[in-house]
């Protein structure tokens, strides 16, 4: 099994967990991979991928809080890299060109290494804001996976002004003495900050279309096409393991360790053999 740097975290998290040492590894490597129930709550289905993916360096499996206490765009590029193939830092995707008069399908490929150096490793941010004819600056955490499990279960009795408020004021690192605004002016200014230091949450993609050399910027809900990735990864998985098994009666386990590019020569002659 090929296993990769885990994405960098910043040291105050590190710490607080005792300064694992980590690695991740491709999804559909481990037989554990064929029991992910994609159908499940999306933010659960994360943690708990992300968890089965992440090697320790005493093989021991760090508690699940981890991974929910990792900020929303660092679970995200940990599924990047989960996603990726073992030899591989792709990823590819399949868009629909944003020309009106074009509107053909196309593929685009994006790396581990694209994805990271967007992505900061800070844990605060700190936004000025208007108060009255003055200013006072105001800290913010970035939004984690615990934020959206808890939101989650609010957002059902609460209306949209009220949970953006909420958001907001839960990410909010107070001062003593510090008052927070809420205004409209003062709402979007924090929503648009956030978003630019957490850019995998909020994700555009500046491509060009091959067919008519259209320039477009398309946003992405990053997160849904990776798990659509993954989905398909694990699909694949099990009708390798079924024709493999079939043909071999080889066991489930053994199939799974084989190598990508080895399985897909068995199957190759597997096919070959068919029409022979």
């Amino acid at each position: 099994m090929i296993c990769r740097p885990f994405p960098k975290l910043p040291q105050s998290f590190l710490k607080k967990y005792g300064n694992p040492i980590l690695k991740i590894r491709s999804f559909g490597t481990s037989k554990q991979d064929l029991d992910v129930d994609f159908p499940e709550s999306r933010p659960v289905m994360i943690t708990e991928v992300i968890r089965a993916c992440t090697v320790t360096g005493n093989s021991d499996k760090l508690d699940s809080e981890f991974f929910w206490d990792m900020s929303l765009g660092k679970r995200i590029e940990c599924l990047f890299n989960i996603a990726t193939e073992e030899n591989s830092n792709e990823v590819p995707f399949e868009l629909r060109c944003g020309n009106p008069n074009c509107e053909k399908p196309m593929d685009v490929t994006i790396t581990s290494y694209e994805i990271a150096k967007m992505q900061s490793n800070i844990d605060q941010i700190e936004i000025t804001l208007p108060i009255g004819n003055s200013t006072d600056n105001y800290f913010f955490r970035l939004p984690t996976g615990s934020d959206q499990r808890k939101w989650m279960k609010e957002s059902a009795s609460s209306s949209d002004g009220e949970i953006e408020k909420a958001i907001i004021k839960s990410l909010w690192v107070q001062k003593p003495g510090q008052e927070l605004p809420l205004d409209e002016l003062s709402i979007h200014k924090i929503g648009e900050e956030l978003k630019s230091h957490d850019p995998l949450v909020d994700f555009k993609l500046t491509t060009f279309c091959p067919y008519c050399n259209f320039e477009f910027c398309p946003k992405l809900n990053l997160e849904k096409l990776l798990i659509n990735q993954l989905s398909d990864i694990k699909d694949n998985l099990i009708s390798h393991v079924h024709q493999l098994a079939r043909v071999y009666h080889w066991r489930e386990d053994w199939i799974v360790k084989i190598p990508k590019a080895r399985r897909q020569e068995y199957l190759s002659l597997i096919q070959r053999a068919a029409y022979a």
